[in-house]
């Protein structure tokens, strides 16, 4: 993905946090001409050049091969985000934009990970993270992130989904400049739960959440 849009003009230059010799065998593989250069903090900042791309090269553990998971190379993967945030706090660099990552892997190397989210969160510092899609005029926000479907209803608390919601009310204030958000909030069971005969999370929990912060002009 990264090769792939290195192969593209952007308005803004790419920095990639990863492994010359991972990214040379996969450009090889893959027949895409890419021109790894070494990245330096007085590069200009100006817009990507289509076939260029500027690299902090960090070492594998062991080679990568295609399709091969290896728990050896999991220290590897958290490098990478661990100094990609370091950039980001430290004004190196404006935005961050994450690969996939296996984390079975990673947990069998004995990392605990659930997911980018709440490891950026820890790495920030951040109490109260949120995950938002965002796709043209349409932004989702989750409730609930990375653990068992079963354990849903028992993470679905009135403190929990009132941060969520106040805390994606003020991003999307502050951070997408929308002046009056409009939220509106989906139910957990099948037809917002009939009334309580479905379920009743949404008449104990999801509703007087609503009607609350609904008093708090949100």
């Amino acid at each position: 993905v990264v090769l792939a849009a290195a192969c593209r003009d952007w308005p803004a230059k790419l920095v990639t946090v990863g492994s010359r010799e991972l990214l040379q065998d996969r450009a090889y593989k893959l027949g895409l001409e890419v021109y790894l250069a070494d990245y330096s903090s007085t590069d200009n900042g100006g817009p990507h050049t289509a076939g260029m791309l500027s690299l902090i090269d960090l070492p594998l553990n062991q080679p990568a091969e295609p399709g091969v998971l290896r728990p050896e190379n999991a220290s590897f993967v958290l490098a990478q985000l661990q100094l990609a945030v370091e950039l980001c706090q430290v004004n190196e660099v404006f935005a961050m934009v994450t690969g996939p990552v296996h984390k079975g892997i990673i947990n069998d190397a004995g990392f605990p990970f659930s997911g980018h989210t709440e490891f950026l969160a820890r790495l920030c510092n951040a109490s109260n993270p949120l995950m938002l899609l965002v796709g043209e005029k349409l932004r989702v926000a989750l409730a609930t992130t990375h653990i068992p479907l079963r354990e849903v209803p028992a993470a679905l608390t009135k403190e929990t989904l009132s941060q969520r919601i106040q805390t994606l009310h003020f991003g999307l204030k502050n951070q997408f400049g929308l002046t009056a958000p409009k939220i509106t909030v989906l139910g957990l069971n099948p037809h917002a739960g009939e009334d309580g005969y479905l379920g009743d999370e949404e008449q104990k929990i999801i509703g007087p959440v609503c009607d609350y912060l609904r008093m708090q002009d949100i």
